[in-house]
């Protein structure tokens, strides 16, 4: 009769682990899914800036000939 009892607290402890695991892991895609897709989709503030270099203050400071 013990053995009955360990066998089957035994399952039913291990499929609560499984389910759990489960639930963490599409918790886990779910929470990665949705947080690439707005990292991906936002635009760096601006982007339409053209950086331009100063070569004459590079010669001035003696960086550049």
């Amino acid at each position: 009769m013990k053995k009955v009892k360990q066998g089957t607290l035994f399952i039913f402890v291990g499929i609560l682990l499984l389910l759990g695991v489960v639930g963490i892991i599409f918790y886990s895609i779910n929470f990665l899914l949705e947080n690439t897709g707005e990292a991906l989709n936002q635009t760096p503030q601006g982007a339409d800036k053209i950086t331009r270099f100063n070569f004459e203050g590079l010669k001035e400071l003696g960086i550049t000939e």
